[in-house]
């Protein structure tokens, strides 16, 4: 009873080992080791320095604040679960910005929703149906207003922690004050991806075979089109250009409205794209064929 006595009259331990509990949880979903030491040193001072503006500034409706705050954080950690399961990464604040977007993938979001991910809002459920009695709304405000934190205990612990703070987040600020990701409006598609991520990483493609072209070095791009759409097809920055019995006959619709372009294309890019799309064949069946789908390849013997 004195242990509950003395939880119950400073609400700012049981609030921090909750958030505590799940940042456990979302780390457990993230990472295979869980969390760690470093974790909770991240994580603890920031839940902190919140509590303790609550205890210096509130008086009569302490309890609301913490669970107010502790139903933000709860959301976010929801937002994190979700944003891995969804894209594999963690999120980000300019991530965070688009999440009114969820709304338009809701079915493919909540498909990869795990009945457990809610147990990050069993406390806020409980809360709601305690704070529903007068009584009970009434006795936590009485128990706000009854006790005093104290102030010199809470300045030391707001002066770590904000310390703690500093320590985490300056090693990585720097990524933290990263302008805005510049929008290239250029014709590209998955082809385009290696050379133009190998380039941002400095990697040489000298000895590797790759029909795409690096996006950030191209003043234009032409894509050859196979699937759903007839041999010659392609794609260049102006125009989508689909062949008849040749280029003569062939239409040209805008990129940006579907409607018919007239000079969208010219004879030597169509005579290019159907260069790339040998080249591809000839690439392809040269490549050695498996014996079996999940079996060795190059004629390879099992053991």
């Amino acid at each position: 009873m004195r242990i509950w006595s003395f939880v119950r009259g400073r609400p700012i331990i049981p609030f921090t080992l909750i958030l505590l509990l799940k940042g456990a949880l979302v780390w457990f979903v993230i990472f295979d080791g869980g969390p760690s030491w470093m974790t909770m040193l991240t994580e603890i001072p920031f839940i902190l320095l919140v509590f303790i503006a609550i205890e210096w500034f509130a008086s009569k409706r302490k309890y609301l604040y913490y669970m107010l705050v502790n139903l933000l954080i709860t959301i976010l950690y929801f937002a994190v679960l979700m944003y891995y399961k969804y894209y594999g990464i963690i999120v980000t604040y300019h991530a965070l910005e688009q999440a009114d977007k969820v709304a338009q993938v809701g079915e493919s979001t909540y498909s990869l929703l795990d009945p457990y991910y809610l147990l990050i809002f069993i406390d806020i459920v409980v809360f709601g149906l305690f704070m529903i009695r007068p009584k009970t709304i009434a006795k936590l405000k009485h128990l706000g207003m009854r006790r005093k934190a104290n102030r010199s205990a809470l300045f030391g612990t707001f002066l770590v922690s904000a310390a703690l703070c500093v320590f985490n987040i300056w090693p990585n600020h720097a990524s933290m004050n990263l302008p805005s990701p510049a929008v290239y409006d250029k014709t590209g598609g998955q082809v385009d991806i290696l050379p133009t991520v190998a380039n941002l990483f400095g990697v040489s493609l000298k000895d590797q075979i790759h029909f795409g072209e690096d996006l950030l070095n191209q003043d234009a791009n032409l894509l050859p089109m196979r699937h759903f759409l007839p041999t010659g097809s392609f794609i260049n920055d102006r125009s989508v250009f689909l062949p008849g019995i040749a280029y003569e006959d062939g239409t040209n619709f805008d990129v940006r409205d579907n409607g018919v372009l007239e000079g969208g294309s010219t004879e030597d890019e169509y005579n290019r794209a159907l260069k790339l799309l040998n080249l591809s064949d000839s690439y392809a069946t040269q490549l050695p064929a498996l014996q079996e789908s999940s079996g060795p390849a190059n004629g390879a013997k099992k053991e």
